[in-house]
């Protein structure tokens, strides 16, 4: 997967592929996500690559193995 903070389009895309994901941002995008193998959790700030940051551009992605 390599990056971790991926835009409602990626993620997406990630769902579409069958495999099983957690997501973590605000609850508007998570709204956004189409139906798949995936469990959430609404948050406003993530971090990624030691910044910290906020809003609703990103979400966290984390492959469930």
């Amino acid at each position: 997967m390599g990056k971790l903070l991926y835009s409602v389009d990626d993620a997406n895309n990630l769902i579409n592929r069958g495999m099983r994901y957690i997501f973590a941002g605000s609850h508007k995008l998570l709204e956004s996500l189409e139906k798949g193998n995936w469990i959430g959790g609404s948050t406003y700030y993530c971090v990624s690559g030691g910044k910290g940051i906020s809003g609703e551009e990103f979400l966290f992605v984390e492959e469930i193995p």
